[in-house]
């Protein structure tokens, strides 16, 4: 059968996969977006259940996710968008005596009273604090490690580490500093100081003109679920759902690289994207790149699970206005955290009833996911009690588990996935997803360079 050639060919419809699609069309190439599934979105899904609307994945975006917003604006039919209401500026910490609210600005960090007037003085010494040299481009510190030693180690313990098990489910002893925050190591190195790199950045920012408009929180007035679909409906015939792929045969300068499908039908491609998670990779990469192939199997996952808790107003103690909470130093419960969806948009609940999206598991507590549902509603019900003071009475209670849900960028992944990359492009075939782009939506929307040159006219011609 003669094989159907395109310039892009993409595995998976995942906002990484469809992004890099779009922007390719928009390029000008010919593209394929292919996936087993019968809907588009991967994570990204939105459901209603009773009068409430809930996501799985992702529930807003800030305002300073440029690369989405530049893929939205280019949109000829771009989902309506929704500034979040005024609460979601707040946001909380649960701690053994309550829900404390978060500092959000430097100034208010160094008076906040949830740190002594010593670890203040640690924190404000950081321009002072030395740059630590890395040698022949290893790059081992975790995280934690990485604040503590710029900033102290209560600055790790008492806001690090709720963010990190809150927002990616892991402690930041299990993440890499360069892996998961490459921008600020990235500051230490160019600047000798991570408040050093802000300040500069924030006055090359000012010297250009630009104005930095307020930050905000943002929502897709119909769900996050509604941008892939967007996307998809833009690249129209060229998606094609419930399309597995049997094998892969690598191309070279020469030749490209062809996708033979489950059905037999081949679709050959000046560059093959697998936009798929890292085991589905390592199978199809097993028989041409078996060490490639360990690699990616070995790439750690976080279990995680979310909970949408939806109950009339009435029948609960009242809900703060905030974006959320996290739990803190020294909170006894279980939970990582809450979004307060209701808080948020007008939209996900009917008039005078609240609906939360709750966070369990992570990398320090996976066997919750284990539970059964009525222990984990049990749990939750409770820990949401403490937080709140009074119990709720839930008219909509929804488990969603995800035993693979968040790629851990523990230290050296980004390197390791770097390398894996460059094995590949020889062979036409690049690595997308959140473990190589990063587990923001905005990194998966950022625009790609060609991985390489076009083949030689006499075979795109085939």
């Amino acid at each position: 059968m003669t094989d159907t050639v395109v310039d892009t060919l993409v595995v998976g419809t995942g906002m990484s996969g469809l992004a890099h699609a779009f922007w390719r069309a928009k390029a000008g190439d010919t593209v394929c977006v292919i996936d087993a599934a019968d809907r588009v979105g991967g994570v990204l899904e939105t459901v209603h259940v009773g009068p409430y609307r809930i996501e799985r994945a992702a529930t807003s975006v800030p305002s300073s996710a440029s690369h989405l917003f530049a893929l939205h604006e280019a949109l000829a039919e771009p989902p309506a968008m929704h500034p979040a209401l005024p609460a979601a500026k707040a946001q909380y910490l649960l701690g053994k005596t309550g829900l404390r609210r978060v500092p959000r600005s430097p100034p208010t960090l160094f008076t906040t009273p949830m740190l002594t007037m010593g670890q203040r003085i640690r924190a404000m010494a950081e321009p002072f604090m030395p740059k630590r040299r890395i040698m022949n481009n290893q790059r081992t510190e975790t995280l934690s490690g990485f604040v503590t030693r710029r900033f102290g180690r209560a600055i790790t313990e008492n806001f690090l580490r709720p963010f990190t098990n809150g927002v990616y489910g892991a402690s930041p002893d299990k993440l890499g500093a360069a892996d998961a925050f490459p921008q600020l190591t990235a500051m230490e190195q160019r600047h000798g100081s991570v408040v050093k790199g802000l300040i500069k950045k924030m006055g090359e920012s000012k010297a250009s003109g630009k104005k930095r408009g307020k930050r905000e929180i943002r929502m897709f007035e119909e769900g996050t679920e509604a941008f892939p679909k967007a996307i998809a409906a833009e690249l129209g015939d060229a998606v094609r759902l419930g399309t597995a792929v049997a094998t892969i045969e690598p191309g070279d300068d020469e030749r490209p690289a062809t996708v033979v499908l489950a059905n037999g039908d081949r679709i050959a491609a000046q560059e093959l994207v697998l936009a798929i998670p890292a085991r589905a990779q390592a199978t199809l990469l097993g028989p041409i790149a078996p060490e490639i192939a360990d690699l990616l199997n070995a790439v750690p996952y976080v279990a995680i699970a979310v909970a949408a808790v939806g109950f009339e107003a009435s029948r609960g103690p009242k809900v703060p206005d905030a974006f959320g909470f996290l739990r803190g130093r020294g909170s006894k419960a279980r939970i990582l955290g809450a979004t307060l969806n209701s808080r948020l948009s007008p939209h996900v609940a009917p008039e005078g009833h609240e609906l939360m999206t709750i966070y369990f598991g992570g990398s320090e507590d996976p066997g919750f996911l284990d539970e059964s549902d009525a222990e984990i509603r049990r749990q939750v019900l409770a820990d949401l009690a403490d937080a709140l003071g009074g119990r709720i009475h839930p008219d909509v209670f929804d488990i969603y588990r995800w035993p693979r849900g968040i790629p851990l960028f523990a230290p050296g992944h980004r390197g390791r996935m770097a390398w894996a990359q460059s094995q590949l492009s020889e062979r036409r075939i690049r690595l997308l997803g959140s473990h190589v782009t990063g587990v923001g939506l905005d990194s998966c929307c950022a625009p790609l360079a060609p991985l390489r040159a076009p083949l030689p006219p006499a075979v795109a011609r085939v």
